[in-house]
């Protein structure tokens, strides 16, 4: 009866972890109801062939709710709206973009572009190739740190995928350095 007794805790707490951990496809684990220790915000815009892309909200969230990733999007546009990357996390540890696309790619039920891909190569289903490129600015200066980069506090990042030719490079970069949009949200 001790044995079954033990097994039966083991069981239940085996239970209880998997129900308080719904983040299963993420690449992070949860930051629910945990004390933020870094808090802040970057501006993301992604455009196509001249067509701005707006992210999907709730960027990081679980289904159930009970899930959010260190870097995601809110919903509420008095947090910035969909083009702004919270990062709030429990440890002062650094995130690159890509591990904002990667939350994003594992996000259930999110919609908005696919594949959700990210480098020097490919934007979603876009490549740099027959005549195209991606570009990415960060803070006015063009960058190719890509997915490589490290996320920090009032970045504006504009991706760019277009035609080398006719795409206005020039206009995108400075874009990228106009002031921080956002200077009413909290560091």
């Amino acid at each position: 009866i001790f044995i079954v007794g033990v097994a039966a805790l083991i069981g239940v707490g085996y239970y209880l972890v998997q129900v308080g951990n719904d983040c299963g496809s993420f690449p992070f684990p949860s930051i629910a109801s945990k004390p933020v220790v870094r808090h802040e915000h970057v501006q993301l815009m992604i455009i196509v062939n001249g067509q701005n892309i707006t992210m999907p909200v709730n960027i990081g969230h679980g289904d159930s709710g009970g899930c959010i990733q260190p870097v995601h999007i809110h919903a509420d546009p008095g947090d910035g709206g969909p083009n702004v990357i919270h990062i709030e996390s429990p440890t002062a540890n650094t995130y690159t973009l890509g591990d904002f696309f990667n939350v994003w790619a594992s996000t259930p039920n999110i919609g908005g572009p696919t594949p959700v891909t990210f480098n020097k190569n490919q934007l979603f289903n876009y490549t740099a190739s027959n005549g195209d490129e991606i570009r990415m600015y960060v803070n006015g200066v063009e960058s190719d740190q890509y997915q490589n980069l490290t996320l920090a506090s009032h970045q504006t990042i504009v991706i760019v995928h277009g035609n080398s030719a006719s795409t206005p490079w020039a206009r995108y970069q400075q874009v990228s350095a106009e002031p921080w949009p956002f200077s009413q949200l909290p560091q």
